[in-house]
């Protein structure tokens, strides 16, 4: 009998079947999206997780108090995700925001999983212009949702359109180049929006501006039932709840974000809004109380 290393070759073929198998296997758990359905009203949401993480903290929010920062994040890193929401509300498939577009993107995986294609998506609508926000719109240089409007406030396409704003943040030159490139693919399927503005019945939108010079934020109205989609109000949830006043490294007009930041938490308390962030942890939908100590606490789930 044919051996390897001392061991049968039989043998030696079964180990390799089982590594290989054990490995497609936990390689498979690894690449499967994650996604959960929520009921508002009579629509339907489903958080995807594009992909999912944690913040380093010293790292994300370098102004943030060490000590305070420590004893809100004892390790040191917050877990987050990147999230994509579809919304089934009437006859309308509406994705809020498209994640990252990149190798390790779970969209296209996710809308499988909650039965949604790509050709059934009718409305983007686009929190702000950044790479995590609008890097699944494309699919290798087309678009990946082709009966699909895309819109966003008319404040956010105009700076990131300007030569002016690109001048202002030179680091961001990539940025701006790929938000204008990505765009274009989708010419005049392209429209914006004014804040207050009703994009289609049941979805307004908020004026939120401040992480970016036009972020909107959404409010999902159906049936006395209501769900706000934050976009990135919120980059680490165990830091910025407690702690709203700590701006992470993207936000653009940190004075402005901590306001609008605060804003929304207090409207959501005195509500009782339930929230829906691009960044929280997943499943990234919860309800915002008043915290012990001032400040605020954010618990998953409707």
């Amino acid at each position: 009998m044919d051996r390897y290393f001392g061991y049968p070759a039989l043998v030696v073929s079964f180990l390799i079947f089982f590594v290989c198998a054990t490995f497609n296997v936990a390689r498979a758990a690894a690449n499967e999206a994650r996604v959960e359905a929520f009921t508002v009203g009579k629509a339907t949401v489903w958080a995807i997780a594009d992909s999912t993480g944690e913040r380093d903290i010293a790292t994300i929010f370098p102004s943030a108090d060490p000590a305070l920062a420590a004893k809100h994040v004892p390790g040191g890193k917050a877990p987050t995700a990147t999230m994509v929401f579809a919304v089934k509300i009437s006859d309308q498939i509406v994705l809020v925001d498209t994640g990252n577009g990149n190798a390790a993107s779970q969209l296209m995986n996710g809308l499988a999983k909650a039965g949604i294609k790509p050709e059934a998506v009718t409305l983007v609508l686009i929190t702000h212009l950044h790479g995590d926000h609008i890097g699944g719109l494309v699919i290798d240089d087309k678009r990946a949702f082709p009966n699909a409007r895309v819109m966003l406030s008319k404040p956010e396409r105009d700076f990131w359109y300007s030569d002016a704003g690109m001048a202002a943040f030179p680091a961001r030159k990539a940025g701006f180049e790929s938000a204008r490139r990505i765009l274009n693919l989708y010419g005049d399927k392209v429209s914006t929006y004014a804040f207050g503005d009703t994009i289609i019945p049941g979805i307004v939108a908020l004026d939120s501006t401040g992480h970016s010079p036009g972020q909107t934020c959404f409010l999902l109205e159906s049936d006395g039932q209501k769900l706000v989609f934050w976009g990135d109000l919120v980059h680490a949830a165990a830091l910025q709840f407690p702690r709203p006043e700590f701006n992470a490294t993207f936000d653009m007009d940190p004075p402005a974000a901590a306001a609008t930041r605060k804003r929304y938490m207090e409207q959501a308390v005195a509500e009782k809004l339930p929230a829906a962030g691009s960044h929280f942890p997943f499943p990234a939908i919860g309800r915002v109380e008043t915290g012990p100590e001032g400040g605020f606490v954010y618990k998953p789930g409707l």
